[in-house]
């Protein structure tokens, strides 16, 4: 593919000196899909994305992003252009690798706010400044923050003036702070949320901004790290639903992607509570007999899940019937775990939600992987 310059002129700018910057990393212009519509905003990248606990910088398997070692570039000299390609190309397919935990504790309330994902490429992460650091921001000192924010604040304005891009999300208090300080966008608080006990959510605030026709939304919950944070996810999928939506309209249609959650093939879900609040969305928003379209071939998948067992797909040509009757059950056992027996041709990876197989009639869920018979799936 052949990536925009503006993306690629950043990526080949070395590194300020005396700013704390991880040592081999280079900057992150986006984690997932660059030209997504959808973007969450947040200060910088963690270290954590380019080292492990111990400083070392990942590499192999556990490496998230290029590395000057992985491009076999020199600390301090500028990338060029075929080394700028390789990092914007590794940015673009960051969920596919091994993405850090901090964004499936985010993505099931895109999945049910939004219908969008990080694993299905139309949401992406984007920062105020593109380097990691260490230490962590609230640590620098404010002549490094300084030099970092003057640095890269052309390069974001620029980047979230594109046309492709219609929303963006910002989690927490901290960012909404940094960003309004940086001068991306001015904050107008839509309402309270006040705190629900039994679930455990804080009260929080929402706010919504708009800069050259982007909508801007935020919150002062943070959903990862905030203790209840996570109870808040719901209410915040309900609010994304009422005014993210509407920004969206241009891209999905006059009808939104609430006419049909599902619409698009590949969405991912990081675990089955994400997996049922889609799957009870698209039975109360459309009438569809199957989850996706079998006008090609109803065995293919359509859907993904990460369970406890590995990744199970659901096939395009999974019935009403059968969705209906999975979220019933998710609802009544309280979230039992499911089980995997043989398929038709011998292969443990079909995943059934009841054991009496006449209920299973309709249900095409299958893991990529096979495991024992009875596995448990959670």
């Amino acid at each position: 593919m052949s990536w925009p310059d503006y993306l690629l002129a950043r990526v080949c700018r070395p590194a300020p000196v005396d700013c704390g910057v991880v040592a081999g990393s280079t900057p992150v212009v986006s984690f997932g899909n660059p030209l997504a519509a959808v973007a969450t905003l947040g200060i910088n990248p963690s270290s954590g994305e380019f080292t492990d606990g111990s400083g070392q910088l990942l590499d192999g398997d556990r490496r998230r992003l290029a590395t000057l070692e992985s491009l076999g570039a020199s600390a301090g000299a500028a990338l060029s252009r075929e080394e700028a390609v390789r990092v914007v190309e590794q940015c673009a397919v960051y969920f596919s690798r091994n993405p850090y935990h901090w964004f499936k504790k985010l993505d099931p309330m895109l999945v049910t706010g939004l219908g969008r994902s990080y694993w299905s490429g139309d949401v992406c992460h984007l920062d105020l400044v593109q380097w990691a650091t260490d230490p962590l921001w609230s640590s620098l000192t404010d002549v490094q923050r300084n030099e970092l924010l003057r640095q890269d604040q052309p390069f974001l304005l620029e980047q979230l003036g594109q046309e492709h891009l219609r929303l963006v999300l910002v989690n927490g208090r901290t960012a909404l702070n940094g960003v309004a300080d940086a001068g991306v966008v001015a904050w107008e608080q839509i309402c309270r949320v006040a705190g629900n006990p039994d679930t455990g959510q804080p009260a929080f605030d929402f706010y919504r901004g708009e800069r050259a026709g982007c909508v801007f939304l935020g919150w002062s919950v943070n959903v990862p790290n905030q203790h209840g944070g996570l109870a808040a996810r719901s209410t915040l999928a309900e609010l994304m639903v009422e005014h993210g939506r509407p920004a969206l309209t241009a891209v999905d249609g006059a009808a939104g992607p609430q006419a049909d959650p599902l619409a698009s093939q590949g969405l991912h879900c990081t675990d089955r509570p994400a997996l049922i609040d889609l799957l009870r969305r698209w039975l109360v928003n459309t009438d569809r007999p199957t989850l996706g379209d079998t006008s090609r071939f109803g065995g293919r998948p359509w859907l993904t899940v990460a369970t406890s067992a590995g990744t199970v797909q659901l096939n395009a040509d999974t019935t009403r019937r059968a969705i209906s009757h999975v979220v019933r059950r998710y609802e009544e056992t309280q979230a039992a775990p499911w089980t995997v027996v043989a398929n038709r041709r011998g292969r443990t990876n079909k995943v059934l939600v009841d054991t009496d197989p006449s209920l299973a009639t309709g249900w095409y869920a299958y893991l990529t992987k096979p495991v024992d018979v009875g596995t448990e799936v959670r």
